[in-house]
């Protein structure tokens, strides 16, 4: 039997504090493979984004469409916490809300905003108003939060704290 598993977490930190089985850890780690984040390794978002693209277009029936040099350069320029998935989501939404057959910066940036995305990785001054008005629409429920902010409970988590967002009272 073979397995595949993988993680964000540091698996050698968990098991020193108890919280991950050591056992467990050497049936998983025989051939131990590291991908580094998508902010590392920028050269693969164009042909990630022309994969996302085609596969869309398979799915749909539909002929294939292209990003602008433009609209590529936004999405070159944003860090991507949540990695190739993100990508994907953005890439999807963005060809499923708009028509055009090549999409441009100025159809694809509405798009990328609705993840409350920000390129390049800054905040920008309404994020704080944005998360703080979704928490409160939400009571502070933060998974329905991220869902209605279209992002990640723990890209959420991230965002407040480097905001510095935290329950009232």
């Amino acid at each position: 039997m073979r397995a595949i598993a993988s993680t964000h977490r540091d698996l050698s930190a968990l098991i020193a504090d108890g919280k991950f089985r050591e056992d467990l850890y050497y049936r998983l780690a025989v051939i131990p493979v590291v991908v580094p984040p998508l902010r590392e390794r920028r050269e693969d978002i164009v042909p990630l984004v022309q994969h996302f693209a085609a596969a869309h277009a398979r799915r749909s029936g539909a002929e294939a469409r292209a990003f602008s040099p433009e609209a590529l350069a936004l999405m070159m320029a944003y860090d991507w916490p949540g990695n190739v998935r993100e990508l994907g989501n953005v890439v999807e939404r963005a060809l499923t809300l708009t028509t055009s057959p090549v999409i441009s910066a100025a159809e694809f940036a509405p798009v990328f905003s609705l993840g409350r995305a920000v390129a390049p990785a800054q905040s920008s001054p309404d994020e704080r108003e944005d998360i703080l008005a979704a928490l409160e629409h939400c009571g502070w429920n933060h998974t329905k939060a991220a869902e209605s902010l279209g992002i990640a409970r723990n890209t959420l988590w991230r965002r407040m704290k480097h905001l510095g967002i935290s329950r009232p009272g």
